[in-house]
């Protein structure tokens, strides 16, 4: 089933849910035998979540913990449920609202040579894979449910028609140049030109990283104009002139009509400054006359262009803005389907918030779905891949962890089925697995935990500060071992010097090195044999009741 699929047949079992706030699980299983199990239950219950709508019996895994007023989480929730939710008919708006906008600001592209060869070059890197599509187009060309690389093939046909017939701009812009003129026919040719490369960066449907890449270059002519006019500008006031009548002056000079010591005399200034303004305003024509020469309309039309786009920047982000916090919450929700996972619960957050942007960005409300809708298909992989890349030190194949999940799933459903946890083997029946094999992939169900995760509310320790260091001796060991060296040293003087020796020996009691028989016979001179009766006389004295009694409880212990 595809997405787009996936889409109606959840939209249609929403319809048939009508006004209700809330659904039994029973319902969300029936729903599921009908598609022969083709969405699985955390895409319907995240889908009927994102459309208010509550699934009773759902069993959930509870927040990762109780959360305190000055938990940094607990901050965030609650400046997400200050947030306006947007109603479908608002939500509708507001996204056309921010395409409309990007389209005005795609529709300068095509008014300049300079940022149609900065498109091809953008294009070229989406050619090389260096720039993915996702962030360059949506363009849609032929069937609306293409791959991936269909688009790529469609995106650069696009591209290279825009190319060839910017070849074809830059040989009449030359032509002109030659001429020093522009006629008439390569005039009509080019308006014509202009019209099909507008039409063909309209059909590429530009995504605003795009924009964004191109964005520099008319800052860049923009502030070229305005530098040349504040130079001028500067000068005129430092004679305390008007700028317009010096230009006009100057102007005259460049065309022949008067001389700069006229001017000059007129206006009541400097030989020299009226120089340095009539140089100024040559280099002014001259700047202005090469940026006319790369653009398709009027310099003063392509900056009014660039200005105005500004505000519609300003009118995007604040759609864009819009759109995302109104659906923050929808990204928390999805997140607590994946706690305890290897995963903290805010990078899950964090992920989940930022494929919540891109797929604001890319969401066409022409489709008449909800954003919501949409979006979840962006979220739920972005924490998935984050699951399996994170949450093992080992990252594991992709195979595995949809293997892990898929145990994990029909685990879920068994236990609510059964009423209790089902067996290994229970699971390998449903899944068509092999106990053996199922037994070698529970392995991989292990996942990493942050020693610095706090043991709750109300207590301050983490997770490290529990775990027994098993490397260091505990003080109570060390405390019962120096008691139980006192007391058998006690007991030891109750014997004979000879007797005391022998068994301190005999078991290492000083250097921890038992010797035997021979070995303490060697130390007395004396036999193996007497040294075994003496040792067998001392542990008869030790067995005795009154000094058992003192030795024992710390045996037991």
């Amino acid at each position: 089933m595809t997405e787009q699929e996936k889409y109606e047949t959840l939209e249609k079992f929403q319809e048939s849910i009508g006004e209700k706030q809330s659904i039994s699980f029973p319902e969300v299983e029936r729903f599921i035998e009908e598609t022969e199990g083709e969405i699985c239950p955390e895409d319907i219950i995240d889908f009927l979540s994102a459309n208010g709508i509550t699934v009773i019996g759902f069993q959930r895994e509870e927040h990762p913990r109780h959360l305190r007023k000055d938990d940094p989480l607990w901050l965030y929730i609650k400046e997400v449920g200050r947030v306006e939710i947007l109603g479908k008919e608002r939500e509708i708006k507001v996204a056309t609202e921010m395409e409309e906008a990007l389209h005005k600001i795609r529709d300068i592209i095509p008014a300049n040579t300079m940022s149609i060869a900065l498109l091809v070059r953008i294009g070229k890197m989406v050619k090389t894979r260096e720039l993915p599509l996702d962030e360059f187009t949506k363009v849609t060309v032929g069937d609306p449910l293409a791959t991936t690389d269909e688009k790529r093939v469609d995106a650069l046909q696009i591209l290279s028609k825009i190319e060839d017939n910017l070849e074809k701009i830059r040989e009449l812009i030359r032509k002109n140049r030659t001429l020093k003129r522009t006629s008439k026919t390569n005039k009509e040719k080019l308006e014509k030109l202009h019209k099909t490369v507008k039409a063909n960066v309209g059909q590429l449907e530009l995504c605003s990283r795009a924009l964004e890449m191109v964005k520099p270059l008319f800052n860049k002519i923009v502030d070229c104009v305005e530098r040349l006019d504040d130079r001028l500008d500067n000068i005129a006031e430092a004679a305390k002139l008007d700028p317009d009548k010096l230009r006009k002056e100057t102007d005259a000079i460049l065309k022949g009509q008067t001389t700069s010591v006229k001017v000059a005399k007129k206006l009541k200034v400097t030989v020299s400054l009226i120089n340095e303004a009539t140089i100024q305003r040559k280099r002014e024509h001259r700047i202005k006359k090469c940026l006319e020469e790369t653009s398709l309309i009027s310099l003063e039309e392509l900056v009014e262009l660039i200005e105005a786009s500004e505000k519609e920047w300003e009118t995007y982000e604040e759609c864009k803005r819009l759109l995302v916090e109104a659906n923050v919450r929808l990204v928390i929700n999805i997140a607590k389907n994946y706690t305890n996972q290897g995963v903290e619960f805010l990078d899950l957050i964090q992920e989940g918030n930022t494929a919540l942007i891109k797929a604001v960005e890319r969401f066409d409300p022409r489709r008449g779905f909800k954003l919501g809708t949409y979006a979840i298909w962006w979220i739920r992989q972005a924490m998935l891949r984050t699951l399996a890349e994170q949450s093992h030190v080992v990252k594991l194949p992709t195979y595995l962890v949809q293997w892990i999940r898929r145990y994990a799933r029909i685990a879920q459903e068994l236990s609510q089925k059964l009423g209790r946890e089902p067996t290994p083997f229970e699971v390998s029946e449903a899944i068509d697995v092999e106990p053996g094999r199922t037994s070698k992939m529970r392995r991989f169900f292990t996942s990493q935990v942050s020693l610095n995760k706090s043991l709750g509310d109300d207590d301050s320790r983490t997770l490290e500060d529990i775990i027994a260091d098993e490397s260091t001796t505990s003080p109570m060991n060390t405390a019962n071992l120096t008691m139980l060296q006192s007391e058998l040293k006690r007991v030891l003087e109750t014997l004979t010097p000879k007797e005391q020796r022998v068994i301190t020996l005999r078991f290492g009691l000083e250097d921890n090195m038992p010797r035997t028989l021979e070995e303490i016979g060697q130390i007395f001179d004396l036999s193996r044999e007497r040294i075994r009766q003496i040792e067998m006389k001392a542990l008869s004295k030790l067995r005795h009741p009154s000094k058992m009694e003192k030795l024992l409880p710390y045996f037991r212990e």
